[in-house]
């Protein structure tokens, strides 16, 4: 028995041998007849390159999702010499084209060697019977190309390979009639030849070429509609790549068992989305709508991109992995990480798509358990191999490393978190107490009018106020730390042009606001520098930090510096250092409680207290 089967497996190899060397010879040659189209249409005009070029890359994505069979085991276990030579055939035509087709061949190779010792090599093949395979499958390409032709001329798009994949859908999927039961005929393809595609094979028994129809234009045909996906349709991997997102998401509410693990697994290939995580709902929603979203953007990159430019990042990410709010902001960014390491396709539709399920806690109960089972492998790992219920001993170690840290979650640094998260968002409004006890000492005539008005009014004065704030702080915040901003707003307030004040104050308060609106000690995130105390026992005045003084040939000079990189212009430049010569120290330090020198005019409430030196609104 032994032998019999050692027989089989050799008879086996010998064929799978000669296949291999025959669909290698055959895909060279393919490949040097398109390079040969390729520079002929491009000689004969601009038109008929485009023309092959779009054919050839709506060929080439089929030829990828035919290929992508290679890598599923289960196609592996079912093979025939034939399946497996078509496939070499077709990846070695496009590796240079494709890396999918490339790294297609390279799987096969692999699997080869590993399943049947094979290789490429030429030893112990019969090359006769191989050139005579090879001049077979020639002869019957250009019989191909001469029944092509007429094709053609009738308007069809005509493919070497059977075509796959969503942009071609096969016209006995397709429906058409008054309520879209008939099916799709030769007539009604005819109507239209130019949305559809015609794949030609060979009948041996008559000896001619058949046509199968692929309309790549269903939505522009009003009397054609897709059918309703019948059971058989769940292990039919053509209708599975070509179906569209809403039918392939009802197949999958309506599947069940092996059935159903099939079309997950085309649904993840297709679109990189595991059906299994995304609630069902009712039929196609919200699997339907997800599945659309990912072919959406496919067909039209430029507005996913702009549409995830913006997705606030940090607010999804929060909704996802955190809904309780449990985390900060570093945290939160260490969370993403490993979330988006362990489940990619996931977390991408979660952050770009989003779906139902995905955000109910489950992410963040799966990063708790991680963050707890590392912490026990380091410190308590009997934990791990306690015997019980897997529910109980999860729950026993969060418990422990809980009570060990204090819930001190893994945390990314500033920039790393950055990365991840993105940019800190800008802080765009101060709270209105805040707002209004400010108002109060330095612009007092407008708090009066906010105390003593009802709306609307009232809000015109909180407006103001806050205006009035947010001015007063940027220019300080701006003063010591965007000096050629603050010239520039200087400039702005003094010129007469109305439109560029306005302009120069908006970039002011925007720029402090992507600053995270530091005031005080808050500005660059440095303490304030510290003021000079009086040494009472020798009546001497000493400096507690040994900075240098703010009121210093050093620090205006760096500042001058500044302005000179920064292009600003040299009487600006003059005016901004004759006007911080006057001062003795920074404008935070200013204190503006008391008079500064100006006596209060007759009438005026203010105390000599700076009422502002903006001009609001104008």
């Amino acid at each position: 028995m032994s032998t019999e089967h050692s027989d089989i497996s050799r008879e086996h190899s010998a064929v799978l041998r000669t296949t291999m060397q025959v669909a290698l010879q055959v895909s060279e040659q393919l490949t040097r007849r398109r390079e040969q189209r390729i520079r002929d249409a491009a000689a004969a005009s601009d038109r008929r390159a485009r023309e092959l070029d779009t054919r050839l890359r709506a060929e080439q994505q089929s030829a990828e999702t035919a290929l992508r069979s290679v890598n599923r085991e289960r196609w592996w276990t079912t093979a025939q010499p034939e399946q497996i030579g078509e496939q070499m055939r077709l990846a070695h035509t496009w590796k240079d084209r494709s890396p999918v087709a490339a790294e297609a061949a390279s799987v096969i190779d692999e699997q080869l060697h590993a399943r049947y010792a094979i290789t490429r090599s030429r030893e112990n093949l019969d090359m006769i019977a191989v050139s005579a395979a090879v001049q077979r499958d020639i002869s019957i390409q250009q019989r191909h190309e001469a029944a092509a032709a007429q094709y053609a001329s009738d308007g069809f798009t005509v493919l070497d390979e059977q075509p796959r994949g969503p942009g071609f859908v096969a016209a006995r999927f397709l429906r058409t009639g008054d309520g879209f039961d008939q099916p799709v005929t030769d007539d009604v393809v005819r109507r239209d030849p130019g949305t559809w595609a015609a794949h030609l094979t060979y009948s041996p028994s008559s000896d001619t070429y058949e046509p199968a129809y692929y309309c790549t234009d269903v939505d522009a045909l009003p009397y054609l509609g897709h059918e309703h996906p019948t059971v058989e349709r769940q292990f039919n991997e053509i209708y599975l790549d070509s179906a569209p997102a809403g039918r392939l998401a009802d197949l999958h509410y309506t599947a069940a068992d092996v059935a159903k693990d099939n079309v997950r697994e085309r649904i993840r290939e297709r679109f990189g989305v595991d059906a299994a995580t995304v609630d069902a709902g009712t039929r196609t929603a919200p699997l339907g709508v997800l599945l659309g979203r990912v072919d959406r953007a496919r067909s039209n990159p430029d507005a996913a991109r702009k549409e995830a430019e913006g997705v606030d990042r940090a607010a999804v990410i929060a909704d996802v992995i955190d809904p309780a709010g449990e985390l900060d902001r570093d945290q939160l960014a260490a969370a993403w990480q490993w979330h988006t390491a362990t489940n990619p396709r996931t977390a991408e539709h979660q952050l770009y798509g989003g779906t139902a399920s995905s955000r109910d806690g489950e992410a963040f109960e799966n990063y708790l358990t991680h963050v707890a089972a590392d912490w026990a492998r380091e410190h308590q790992p009997d934990l791990l191999t306690a015997d019980g219920d897997p529910g109980l001993r999860r729950d026993r170690i969060a418990q422990a490393w809980i009570e060990g840290t204090g819930r001190d979650y893994p945390r990314l640094d500033t920039d790393a978190a950055r990365a991840v998260l993105g940019a800190t968002p800008p802080v765009t409004t101060t709270d209105l107490d805040t707002v209004i006890k400010w108002g109060s000492v330095h612009v007092p005539r407008d708090w009066e009018r906010y105390k003593q008005y009802a709306d609307p009014e009232k809000t015109i004065a909180e407006n103001e106020i806050r205006l009035r704030y947010d001015v007063h702080h940027a220019r300080a915040w701006a003063n010591d730390h965007a000096p050629a901003l603050a010239v520039s707003y200087a400039q702005a307030e003094a010129s007469p042009d109305r439109a560029a004040y306005l302009t120069a104050r908006e970039e002011l308060i925007d720029s402090w606001n992507h600053a995270q609106r530091p005031i005080g000690a808050e500005l660059a995130g440095e303490p304030e520098q510290t003021r000079p105390t009086i040494d009472t026992s020798s009546e001497r005045t000493t400096a507690a930090a040994p900075q240098p003084a703010y009121d210093s040939g050093e620090r205006r000079n760096k500042d001058t510096e500044a302005l000179h990189k920064a292009g600003v212009d040299a009487d600006a430049i003059n005016a901004h250092r004759l006007t911080d010569l006057s001062n003795a120290k920074p404008a935070t330090d200013i204190d503006f409680g008391k008079p500064s020198g100006a006596k209060a005019s007759k009438g005026d409430r203010s105390g000599g207290k700076n009422i502002s030196h903006d001009r609001g609104s104008r």
